[in-house]
């Protein structure tokens, strides 16, 4: 039986998708491995009744799980999951999710490229593979090649308007919630501009855990057009490896890369970062 998890039945899913995450061909990319943030993750998702934590219950004990994240501002659908035992269970927990959404959702999947038995489950209801990403990690004293610039600043609100142009210029899908970067209200998110004389020519956003403070992801970086394979990208983020490293606490710093980006790709391995896993996005696209 699929329903909607309670408040009450919270620590059961916790357990449930921390048990499954584990198992690598099922592991999501959407959901951590560490107990304190998937809770928080959890109890974050009841504050809005668009989002969906899903259940299959039989006889009292979880025996599947579908986590969705509604953005806010897009018709979009971040899942983790489906976990499951049985195909069956996952099918079902699909077909709930596209039932209580009425098709009116694009509900993506990022999950490891091993698990070719849901590759198969989400193309059966019509979905499509988007890409293959990779996710690098680097490891305290791997990092290498650094270079150096005096032109990097922590972004401040006068320049509030060039980042959102160019953010939604450079990545209109984005699912970071640039109102409250832009307004600086998201403390767990620092953003870095770089400079060609007094005019600001990229970013880096850096995203920090207060509940995981070993690690720290770089979420976003971004050049204007005219301004790319001169540098500045490799600038950007070396000042974010140092910055990172200057806490003690910091062990490895993450991040997501599309595998066509080439050139991207490159560049992050010859700073020391290597691939952990690669993962699939998929996309059951929305019918109206």
């Amino acid at each position: 039986m699929i329903k909607k998890v309670t408040k009450s039945h919270i620590n059961q899913a916790i357990r449930y998708a921390l048990k499954m995450n584990q198992i690598d061909e099922m592991k999501s990319s959407f959901l951590s491995s560490k107990r304190s943030l998937v809770k928080k993750d959890f109890i974050d998702l009841f504050s809005h009744d668009k989002h969906l934590i899903l259940g299959d219950y039989r006889r009292f004990s979880m025996c599947g799980l579908i986590v969705c994240y509604k953005h806010p501002h897009q018709d979009f659908m971040d899942c983790a999951g489906p976990f499951y035992e049985d195909m069956s269970v996952g099918h079902a927990l699909i077909e709930e999710v596209l039932n209580l959404t009425s098709f009116s959702q694009n509900v993506i999947f990022f999950f490891d490229h091993r698990h070719q038995e849901l590759i198969k489950l989400i193309e059966s209801f019509g979905g499509h593979l988007q890409g293959d990403e990779s996710q690098l990690i680097l490891k305290r004293g791997q990092e290498k090649n650094i270079s150096h610039s005096e032109n990097i600043h922590a972004y401040d609100r006068s320049h509030q308007s060039w980042l959102k142009m160019t953010h939604d210029h450079l990545f209109p899908d984005s699912y970071i919630p640039m109102d409250d970067v832009l307004s600086m209200k998201d403390s767990s998110r620092q953003t870095y501009l770089i400079f060609d004389s007094d005019q600001p020519i990229g970013y880096l956003i850096l995203k920090s855990y207060p509940d995981f403070l070993q690690r720290k992801t770089i979420e976003m970086i971004g050049v204007i057009d005219r301004y790319r394979h001169k540098g500045y990208g490799r600038a950007l983020l070396s000042y974010a490896i140092r910055e990172c490293f200057l806490d003690p606490r910091v062990t490895s710093i993450d991040l997501i890369v599309e595998n066509v980006n080439t050139h991207a790709l490159n560049l992050y391995t010859n700073l020391g970062f290597q691939v952990l896993r690669t993962n699939v996005n998929m996309m059951i696209a929305k019918k109206r």
